[in-house]
């Protein structure tokens, strides 16, 4: 049985990080915490879920994740963000980690915009962004660009739609304070704020329903530990159904190439 070493990289993360290591715990066989010295008991919480916490300040992200990817022992990494849930599919993945030729998996992730139901921002920006989450831990695979990092060498690549991130982003940060992190991007890197992917604002967007659900339990203690929702939307039916009908027929697609590379 191949081995599944979880990595996050953590700062002051306390008020989240329970809420994604509850999401994904039962499928690691380790789990690594790269920390940048938080202050609030952002450890503690990692401990509690039995990781191994490295303390490394932060220079940006690349170098940070591949800090991490240098302390994980399992064949395969899966990584995720400290502000994320994963859905209750995930552990579809395990399947696709015995024989195969693909050397990464790539998760849908969604900025959801209310919690009940899970409600997401469709538009050219937010509509999905694919994420390598899932890759293999033999030495080559690599991250760069100091923001919005980039992991290299890990093709060929296969993308799963019914397994989803949940970004909690937007929920628990109001426009100001996204605005500040746009700025700070830049900051370490020109060109890397990226005002369209933080402030959807100021940008054609619309909402609908996902389709991968966050595990019922665990969304009920997010629903009321959640003190700062800022933005509650409603959805079009017919829309919803629409969004539906596509990702059934991407999913069914994705299975029947996976069927046929495995």
């Amino acid at each position: 049985m191949m081995k599944l070493s979880g990595l996050l990289i953590t700062k002051n993360n306390a008020i989240t990080l329970e809420w994604a290591l509850r999401s994904v715990i039962r499928y690691l066989d380790e789990l690594i915490i790269i920390d940048d010295f938080s202050t609030d008991n952002t450890v503690e919480i990692a401990e509690r879920f039995g990781a191994v916490v490295y303390k490394k300040k932060f220079v940006n992200f690349s170098e940070q994740r591949n800090y991490g990817i240098s302390k994980c022992n399992g064949e395969w990494i899966f990584t995720m963000d400290a502000d994320e849930v994963m859905g209750e599919n995930l552990g579809r993945i395990m399947p696709y980690l015995e024989n195969t030729r693909y050397r990464a998996f790539l998760f849908a992730r969604y900025n959801l915009v209310h919690l009940d139901p899970d409600v997401i921002i469709r538009s050219p920006q937010h509509y999905s962004e694919w994420q390598v989450r899932v890759f293999r831990n033999d030495g080559k695979c690599y991250y760069e660009n100091p923001v919005h990092h980039q992991l290299r060498n890990c093709h060929p690549r296969l993308k799963l739609p019914d397994i989803n991130i949940f970004h909690f982003h937007f929920l628990l940060y109001d426009y100001d304070t996204r605005k500040k992190r746009v700025d700070y991007y830049e900051s370490l890197n020109k060109g890397d704020g990226h005002a369209d992917c933080y402030l959807f604002e100021d940008y054609p967007h619309y909402y609908s329903y996902g389709v991968e659900k966050i595990e019922q339990s665990l969304l009920c203690d997010i629903k009321q530990d959640m003190k700062n929702v800022k933005y509650e939307y409603t959805v079009d039916w017919l829309e919803q159904k629409k969004f539906e009908c596509k990702i059934r027929l991407k999913t069914k697609i994705a299975h029947l190439r996976a069927k046929i590379s495995l």
